[in-house]
């Protein structure tokens, strides 16, 4: 077994510190240890991000990882997206978070439309998946009377800012989880 990496994905890992991704975040997307990802990024002369704030309590997350098994996700325009509960709640609210800044600090972004006659705190495990710039979809498992235990999905093609009421899908499994294919097929397990 080789230890060394390709240069495809050397030149990935180089990519995203020229983008001035944390070492943290190369190593949650690429799977490259961030030991060893510093060191490529150390021999391509690309300065390594510091922690924004070293030496100081990083403030609570707004985003909750709280009935959110699947955690967030890296979109294209480098903001990250957490599907999830909303706690504290400000009612039964689910739906999406976002943070500019690695996680470290978010915002409520958008809470998921809600099917007529079902109710909210009986959809859970919601995660989400972008399948094109600004176009994401999220399964969420659902224990309302109609369609019980079938994943229902709801789309946005603006980011995140705005959602579709969910649908069944025909897709049962708990709890639901999306995936992009290197060749752009998606996989629900």
């Amino acid at each position: 077994m080789s230890n060394v990496l390709s240069e495809k994905k050397k030149q990935q890992i180089v990519g995203l510190g020229r983008l001035g991704w944390s070492l943290r975040r190369i190593e949650r997307e690429t799977g490259l240890h961030r030991k060893a990802a510093a060191r490529y990024l150390s021999e391509a002369g690309i300065p390594i991000r510091k922690p924004a704030r070293p030496n100081k309590q990083i403030a609570k997350p707004a985003i909750s990882t709280r009935e959110a098994p699947h955690g967030s996700i890296s979109l294209s325009d480098g903001r990250r997206l957490h599907a999830s509960k909303r706690y504290p709640r400000a009612g039964q609210d689910i739906g999406f978070s976002v943070s500019n800044d690695d996680g470290s600090t978010g915002q409520w972004l958008r809470t998921l439309p809600t099917r007529p006659g079902d109710n909210p705190e009986r959809y859970h495990e919601l995660h989400a998946i972008e399948v094109g710039h600004g176009r994401l979809l999220a399964p969420v498992r659902n224990h309302n009377p109609a369609n019980e235990r079938e994943t229902l999905q709801s789309e946005s093609s603006d980011g995140g800012k705005s959602w579709s009421i969910p649908r069944p899908i025909g897709v049962w499994g708990l709890p639901s989880h999306l995936l992009r294919l290197r060749d752009g097929r998606l996989l629900i397990t």
